[in-house]
């Protein structure tokens, strides 16, 4: 019996990073789609400065799988229907600029 609560709180604990390819590194961010700013009411734009290298892949729904990879600025992404929407960024991804727009 202690076997398994010990495996049980080790894979709740490590397991999730490793399958769902998660780094504690990652840039996690949540977003809700239909505030005002330079996107639609259905998408978002994540917003790079241009004196900066970047190189990052995108988790759109925050589900281990990246989308979208070897990005080097500026990327929009339409969900499609509006809402509050969890993403994680990976790689080269020194800084988000919104220029004080929020």
């Amino acid at each position: 019996m202690k076997r398994i609560i010990l495996s049980t709180l080790l894979f709740g604990f490590f397991g999730t990073t490793a399958i769902l390819g998660q780094s504690p590194n990652d840039f996690v961010t949540t977003w809700k789609t239909d505030n005002p700013g330079s996107s639609g009411p259905t998408s978002i734009t994540i917003p790079t400065q241009l004196a900066l290298s970047y190189n990052y892949d995108v988790d759109w729904n925050n589900d281990g799988i990246f989308d979208q990879t070897g990005i080097s600025g500026d990327i929009v992404h339409d969900f499609g229907v509006a809402g509050t929407y969890t993403i994680r960024i990976r790689g080269t991804f020194p800084a988000i600029d919104f220029s004080g727009t929020g």
